[in-house]
């Protein structure tokens, strides 16, 4: 067979040279990295938007607990050994009636007896923020499910099983809120927060996990050696201990049911993203309950009219070394003074 010299022309005009494949995928591989960021940035919108949606539920569902019961539910809402978190009463106002119902059964709300604490294995989706990896790693850990978001101390260092004498915050254990409680309003009072839900294991991680700091439950308390505990890159200082023992069942957010302020708690002392502290290795102790998040700089918070606002984690936090105050204005700054609910200060920019 005989070919003529115009097809042999056509044939290596369309056939691909090595050099020519290569640059083919190189451009393919610019193009991928190139757009792989904003999808990745897109999917994380996504998230941040759910997760913002869902504290909004659980806003619409405060209000409508006291539209019910004409206050708030407590932090803690009963002693030992079950000590039901505020969350619990919430969940009929979060399609969650037939748990509820289960876990009551036995007490009405306030009531003596102990809750059914079953359902503490049960997965609560609304409680959960698509942006913490953590989320999905601790579900189902040591027979307890986790929870994204904390209800709002104030501005104090607080302890997990009493009352507080200052109670500066919205929420306290064994005490239940109204809205005439909130003389700075309600657009100026925090309600509830996100934390980064503590990781399954021993971690230095800054977000989802707690510092040991002994000197914070000084009278007067200051955040003093809370906020020392800052390391680098993302990590707790190398000289500070973190809550080891017995770490899987002590991690922020490991437990939606549990109401000590360990895991149910967030404080307004030391802005978005630093350290979490308490002063020794257990649950129970005093504390620095800072909110952190995955978004990047900040975190979401929701207020007691039900608004969701990100705040930055530069917000004004005024002095980190400053003694709590019993009451009066906040000594850590726009951000302390939102977390107060009777400080006298009213903030129209955060």
């Amino acid at each position: 067979m005989r070919f003529s010299k115009n097809s042999q022309l056509r044939d290596r005009r369309f056939a691909f040279t090595l050099v020519e494949l290569l640059v083919v995928i190189a451009i393919i591989g610019v193009l991928i990295a190139l757009l792989l960021p904003a999808v990745q940035q897109a999917r994380e919108a996504a998230r941040r938007m759910q997760c913002v949606n869902r504290m909004k539920q659980v806003g619409l569902a405060l209000h409508t607990y006291h539209d019910a019961y004409s206050a708030f539910p407590a932090l803690q809402m009963q002693v030992q050994p079950t000590r039901p978190a505020g969350f619990a009463a919430l969940l009929p106002y979060l399609e969650q009636t037939a748990i509820y119902d289960d876990m009551t059964s036995a007490s009405p709300p306030y009531g003596a007896n102990d809750w059914n604490p079953t359902h503490q294995n049960t997965t609560i989706s609304e409680f959960a923020c698509p942006s913490d990896p953590n989320w999905g790693s601790r579900a189902g850990v040591s027979g307890r499910q986790p929870r994204s978001y904390h209800l709002s101390v104030g501005d104090s260092i607080r302890n997990n099983h009493t009352t507080s004498s200052s109670k500066r915050g919205m929420f306290v254990p064994l005490e239940n809120r109204t809205f005439a409680d909130l003389s700075d309003g309600t657009s100026n009072s925090f309600a509830v927060s996100e934390v980064v839900i503590g990781p399954n294991s021993v971690t230095r991680f800054l977000k989802g996990n707690v510092a040991v700091t002994p000197g914070i439950n000084t009278n007067p308390s200051s955040p003093a050696d809370c906020w020392a505990a800052r390391g680098s890159n993302g990590l707790v200082a190398s000289a500070v201990e973190v809550t080891a023992e017995s770490y899987v069942h002590r991690a922020p957010g490991s437990r939606w049911a549990e109401g000590r302020v360990f895991f149910t708690g967030f404080s307004s002392v030391l802005p978005p993203n630093s350290p979490r502290c308490t002063i020794a290795h257990n649950d129970g102790t005093w504390g620095i309950w800072t909110p952190s998040s995955f978004h990047t700089g900040g975190v979401n918070v929701g207020f007691a009219d039900g608004s969701v606002h990100f705040i930055s984690e530069t917000i004004d936090a005024g002095n980190p070394t400053a003694t709590e105050a019993a009451s009066g204005p906040s000594p850590y700054g726009v951000w302390g003074a939102l977390g107060s609910i009777n400080g006298g200060e009213t903030q129209s920019e955060f």
